[in-house]
C-alpha cells in the first residue's frame, strides 16, 4: 500500500509543473507585449512632439521689398496757343493733293506771263494785265493747304512792307473753293489784305502748267516771268527776289 502513493500524486506534480509554466509564458508573453506597445508609444509620442513643435513654430517674415520709385513728373508747360484749324482736305486721288492740274513745261524765266482774270475773294477781279508797271506775285495755293499758310503770311508780311508797289494774289486752285472755306484759310494766315482769287476751272493752272500747291510765279513790271517754284518759298526769299524788282 505505502509503495502505491507516491505513484498516484505523481501526475498532480506534473500538472502543477505545466500550469506554472504556461503561467510563466503568458506572463513573459505579456511582457514582450507591455515592452512592444510602450516602444510603439514612445515612437508616437516623439511624432507628434516634434510635429506640435513644427506647427506651432512660427514662419519667419518675408523680406520686405522697397517699392520702386515712381518717375517724376514732367514739368508742365504752357499750352501753346490754338490757331483756327483748316478745313478738311478734300477726296484726292491724284499726286497734287487732289487737284487736276497741268502738265509739264511750265513758261519758263524770261518769258511773258500768260494773261488771265479771276473772280477774287471781294467780290471783284483780278486782271494780270492791269498789274503793268510793278511787280506781281501769283502763289497758288488751295484753302485746306497747310504748307500754303506760312507763305500766306510771310508774303503778308512783304505787302506790309512794299504797299502797292508789289501786287500779290494767293490764288485757289481747287475748283470745290467757296468763298467760306478761302475766308477760314484767310482768316488762318492771319487776314492778310492782299487779293485772293479763285481758279474756278483751273484755267490758270493750264496756263502756267502749275503741278503742285505751295508754286509761286514772280512777273516783272514789263510782264516777263522772273522767278518761279513748286515748294513753299520762306520770307527771305521773297524778299531777296523782289528786292531786285523794285526801284
Amino acid at each position: 500500500m505505502a509503495k502505491d502513493k507516491p505513484r498516484r500524486r505523481q501526475p498532480e506534480v506534473q500538472q502543477e509543473i505545466t500550469i506554472d509554466g504556461n503561467k510563466i509564458l503568458i506572463a513573459l508573453g505579456a511582457l514582450v507585449l507591455l515592452i512592444g506597445v510602450g516602444i510603439v508609444g514612445f515612437w508616437i509620442a516623439g511624432r507628434g512632439s516634434s510635429s506640435v513643435a513644427s506647427a506651432r513654430a512660427v514662419p519667419a517674415p518675408p523680406q520686405a521689398v522697397a517699392p520702386a520709385p515712381r518717375p517724376a513728373a514732367p514739368r508742365s508747360q504752357p499750352a501753346p496757343q490754338s490757331q483756327p484749324a483748316p478745313p478738311s482736305q478734300p477726296r484726292s486721288s491724284s499726286g497734287s493733293g487732289g487737284l487736276s492740274v497741268g502738265p509739264a513745261n511750265a513758261p519758263t524765266k524770261g518769258q511773258p506771263a500768260p494773261d488771265f482774270s479771276v473772280p477774287t475773294l471781294d467780290g471783284g477781279t483780278f486782271r494780270l494785265a492791269d498789274q503793268r508797271g510793278k511787280p506781281t506775285v501769283i502763289f497758288f495755293m488751295a484753302y485746306w493747304c497747310p504748307t500754303c499758310v506760312p507763305e500766306a503770311r510771310a508774303l503778308a508780311k512783304l505787302h506790309q512792307e512794299y504797299g502797292d508797289k508789289v501786287a500779290i494774289l494767293a490764288l485757289d486752285i481747287d475748283p470745290s473753293s467757296s468763298p467760306k472755306s478761302l475766308t477760314q484759310f484767310k482768316q488762318w494766315a492771319g487776314n492778310p489784305d492782299y487779293a485772293f482769287g479763285f481758279d474756278k476751272g483751273n484755267v490758270v493752272v493750264q496756263k502756267y502748267k502749275v503741278r503742285s500747291l505751295d508754286a509761286t510765279v514772280i512777273v516783272d513790271a514789263e510782264g516777263k516771268i522772273v522767278y518761279q517754284d513748286t515748294y513753299p518759298t520762306p520770307y527771305e526769299r521773297l524778299k531777296a527776289e523782289l528786292e531786285k524788282l523794285v526801284s
